[in-house]
C-alpha cells in the first residue's frame, strides 16, 4: 500500500511540475510600448547564442588545458544564460501573439486564415521550445548536444503578420 501512495504522489509532483513549467513558459503580459517595439525588431543579432552550448568551443577549452570540473562550470553557466534567451524569446513571442489578437479583434476586417496561422505558429513555437529544453535537459547529463534556435521561425514570421497587419488597422481606424 506504501508503494501506491508514494507512485500516486510522485505521479501528482510530476503532473503538478509539467503544469507549473507549462503555465510559466505560456504567461505573459503585454501593453501598447510592447506593440510599438515590435515594428523595428531583428532577431539576426541573436543567432550568435546557438554557439553558447557548441561542443567544439569545449573541445578547444579542453585541449588547451583546462580542467573537466572547469569546462563543467563553464558549461553550467552557459547553460544558465541560454535559459535566460529561452525565457526572453518566449516573453517576446507571447507579447506577439497577444499583439496579433488584440489588432485583429479590434479590426473590421476578419482573417480567419490569420487566425489559424497565430494557432499553427503558438504550436510550433512550443514545440520547438519544449525540444531545446529537453536538448538542455541532456546537455546537463554530459552528453554534448547544441540546442537549435529554429524557435525563432515562429517568432519571425508572427513578426512579419504583424508588421503587415499594423497599416491595415490603423488605415482602419483613420
Amino acid at each position: 500500500m506504501n508503494v501506491l501512495y508514494a507512485a500516486s504522489l510522485g505521479a501528482l509532483l510530476t503532473g503538478g511540475a509539467c503544469f507549473w513549467f507549462l503555465w510559466r513558459i505560456t504567461s505573459s503580459s503585454s501593453t501598447a510600448e510592447d506593440l510599438d517595439a515590435w515594428i523595428d525588431v531583428s532577431w539576426q543579432s541573436s543567432r550568435p547564442i546557438e554557439r553558447l552550448l557548441d561542443p567544439a568551443e569545449f573541445d578547444f577549452l579542453r585541449r588547451r588545458g583546462l580542467s573537466k570540473k572547469r569546462i563543467n562550470e563553464l558549461r553550467t553557466k552557459r547553460r544558465t544564460l541560454f535559459r535566460m534567451y529561452l525565457r526572453r524569446l518566449t516573453q517576446e513571442f507571447n507579447a506577439v501573439h497577444a499583439a496579433l489578437r488584440a489588432v485583429m479583434a479590434e479590426s473590421s476586417v476578419d482573417r480567419p486564415d490569420l487566425m489559424r496561422e497565430l494557432g499553427r505558429q503558438r504550436l510550433l513555437f512550443y514545440r520547438y521550445l519544449i525540444g531545446v529544453e529537453l536538448r538542455l535537459v541532456i546537455n546537463s547529463f554530459g552528453f554534448e548536444t547544441t540546442p537549435s534556435l529554429a524557435l525563432i521561425q515562429p517568432l519571425e514570421r508572427l513578426h512579419l503578420e504583424f508588421c503587415n497587419l499594423v497599416p491595415v488597422a490603423s488605415g482602419a481606424q483613420a
